[in-house]
């Protein structure tokens, strides 16, 4: 990272940038061309520091396809804070913080797993009552679970 004065390595603080972001943009290779799309996402992190990131998708469309293909991707996420602007153009900054990093994407197979990547979507997002899903709506859903490689958090202001 090339300013390391704004490097987040605290597990915390990147958990509370993960629960207060709320969508990720998934970028994807399709052959020789990108691709990237907007989604919510679920997380997990745990005390070591290994980070999963879930997200749901119907089951075909451009996405599965490539993720068939190729499962490598990136992923970033953050939080916008506070635009900060001066007299001049180059005075403007933003106060955000971020997560990016790479890995691999995986398909949740099962209805224990898939249940549980539905959960951490839903957590994130507030749901109060996770865990109430019918097996039609569990079987309807495709679910994607992206492990990080490595990853970095960043922080302005």
């Amino acid at each position: 990272m090339r300013r390391a004065e704004r490097q987040i390595t605290d597990l915390d603080a990147i958990r509370a940038i993960l629960s207060e972001a709320r969508n990720c943009t998934l970028s994807l290779i399709d052959r020789e061309e990108p691709y990237g799309v907007v989604l919510s996402y679920g997380y997990r992190l745990d005390p070591c520091g290994r980070l999963s990131l879930y997200f749901h998708s119907a089951p075909e469309g451009r996405k599965i396809d490539i993720v068939r293909q190729n499962p490598r991707a990136a992923f970033s996420l953050f939080y916008f804070d506070t635009l900060i602007t001066g007299p001049m153009s180059c005075d403007y900054t933003a106060h955000y913080r971020s997560v990016a990093g790479v890995g691999q994407v995986h398909f949740v197979e099962g209805d224990g797993p898939r249940a549980e990547a539905l959960d951490l979507l839903m957590q994130n997002h507030g749901a109060p009552t996770p865990g109430n899903y019918t097996p039609g709506m569990l079987k309807r859903v495709t679910l994607l679970r992206l492990d990080a490689e490595h990853y970095t958090a960043k922080q302005n202001g």
